[in-house]
């Protein structure tokens, strides 16, 4: 399975911004109430993950091709409260990668990694991203690294 990726996802969630991680700004969303149809973000009954990373000139210079941008998406189970998602369990998960910049489309085969997450006693989620893009011939295209804390409404 081939994907392309360079997809913008709207919906609601609650944002926080951190400060410089491995490409930038880093931010991380969390959608109660939605799933993953169509590579959107979309009313549902799971919960939604969204963690994003820019270059810092990225925001600032859009319309001139300057910067990227990455994100991850993907869903859980909204009444767990740990998940351990590695290599072939990511594609059940319906977890993407995307990436937003004036270069070579993001194209890869499969996604290889680790995503763990748990959620705390107050409430929030922390989550660790441990992933990597591969194509078809087993070469990493884009590789990501970030744990933050997702906060539910």
């Amino acid at each position: 399975m081939q994907l392309t990726a360079s997809l913008l996802f709207a919906g609601w969630g609650l944002f926080l911004a951190t400060g410089p991680g491995p490409c930038g700004e880093e931010h991380f969303r969390a959608y109660p109430n939605r799933s993953i149809q169509l590579a959107q973000i979309r009313p549902g009954n799971r919960l939604v993950f969204e963690y994003v990373c820019q270059t810092k000139d990225f925001q600032a210079t859009m319309g001139r091709g300057v910067g990227v941008r990455h994100a991850v998406t993907f869903e859980a189970d909204p009444e767990s409260h740990a998940f351990y998602l590695k290599d072939e369990q990511l594609e059940r998960a319906k977890v993407t990668l995307s990436r937003q910049c004036r270069c070579k489309p993001l194209v890869y085969d499969h996604l290889e990694g680790t995503l763990e997450g748990r959620r705390t006693a107050s409430g929030p989620w922390e989550i660790t991203i441990r992933l990597a893009a591969v194509d078809a011939q087993g070469k990493e295209v884009v590789k990501l690294s970030s744990t933050g804390t997702y906060r539910l409404q």
